[in-house]
């Protein structure tokens, strides 16, 4: 059952390295379905235990065909979104490490998944306890991981810190090697382009071509090292494995969403520059009227100081002309005439009071 990137759903977040089917990664959608989708053909009527289930997608893809799934996670948040998301008969949930041998059942399944967990622990011999524990006898072991030397020729970003033990191809060899009498190796990497099929080819038939960029034109090329290993194991015959196998997103629903988002984000994008450009108009305004202002306000306060200028010299010149007066009344008040005049003012005042008297 598909049910699509449901955001009823969307509770559980992502850590940097979960994938979650509506994560905008679409490598990771390709690589992480496309193994699931691979496996699915083998596990019809089979009890199927998935190690490092993750958000579930994975579990559930393989119930639709299983007899039963059991999907083990460390992440107690994992799990609850699995159980409250991924819900039908005979699959379930449970939480427990990959490397505990309590995690599992003895003998209580013929197929036991573990795609991209095993580099995110050191205890690989551990992890293979606990499948040899899982599996009934001539039980399948299917699990991926990075290649140590090309996943890391792949990446810009230095390495992955969520990764704590990498394999390189002899390394992953020799671990299935000598947990399982039979194994193979599968490589993986991603792949978008154009598919081409025939009716009427034989099974064992394939060819893979590679297009890479030069200069301003395309050069047919030799396919780069895988970036994924999967590894199929058993102490039985291996079922029998596909040439090539091709994932195809038939209505390029991955793409064409992430297109959309990127339309979506050039269409904001649009409307931020609009918006700055607003906003720079109204602050470069804001900013002429400020100074518009800036400067009547210069203006006055210049012409208030050249008065405040002209204003402290009349003062001064007041001031200076009270000085000489003063100077020229204490020297009037000082001379002979002015006694004189002052006795003459006295007797005067005297005669009219007497004469006003009589």
């Amino acid at each position: 059952m598909d049910r699509g990137p449901d955001r009823a759903y969307r509770g559980l977040a992502w850590t940097g390295e979960r994938a979650l089917p509506w994560g905008e990664d679409l490598q990771v959608l390709y690589e992480h379905y496309h193994r699931y989708l691979l496996v699915r053909a083998w596990v019809t009527d089979r009890d199927v235990l998935d190690l490092g289930c993750g958000e579930g997608y994975g579990a559930d893809l393989l119930a639709a065909n299983a007899r039963s799934v059991v999907g083990i996670d460390i992440a107690d948040e994992a799990v609850q979104h699995a159980q409250r998301r991924y819900a039908r008969p005979g699959l379930r949930f449970a939480q427990g490490s990959m490397t505990d041998a309590s995690s599992v059942d003895a003998d209580s399944c013929d197929i036991v998944v573990c795609f991209e967990a095993l580099e995110h622990v050191v205890e690989h011999q551990e992890l293979l306890a606990v499948v040899r524990k899982a599996l009934r006898p001539g039980g399948l072991f299917v699990t991926s991981t990075p290649e140590r030397v090309a996943y890391n020729d792949d990446r810009s970003g230095g390495e992955n810190p969520f990764h704590l033990r990498e394999l390189d191809r002899g390394e992953f060899a020799d671990l299935l090697g000598g947990a399982f009498i039979n194994y193979a190796l599968l490589d993986q990497q991603i792949a978008v382009g154009s598919l081409v099929t025939s009716a009427s080819a034989s099974p064992d038939h394939s060819a893979t071509v590679a297009l890479l960029r030069q200069g301003d034109g395309w050069v047919g090329a030799e396919l780069p090292p895988a970036t994924y290993l999967l590894g199929v194991a058993s102490d039985e015959p291996l079922p029998s494995l596909p040439s090539v196998s091709v994932l195809v997103d038939p209505q390029i629903e991955l793409v064409r969403d992430a297109q959309r988002r990127m339309y979506d984000a050039m269409d904001q994008a649009a409307q931020l520059r609009d918006q700055l450009a607003t906003a720079r108009a109204a602050a470069d305004r804001r900013t002429a009227d400020s100074m518009a202002n800036a400067d009547v306000l210069r203006g006055e306060t210049a012409r208030l100081g050249q008065e405040l200028v002209a204003t402290r010299e009349r003062l001064r010149d007041a001031d200076q002309r009270a000085a000489d007066l003063r100077v020229r009344v204490d020297y009037l008040e000082s001379s002979r005439a002015y006694r004189v005049y002052r006795a003459l003012r006295a007797a005067y005042a005297a005669a009219r009071s007497a004469g006003t008297a009589g």
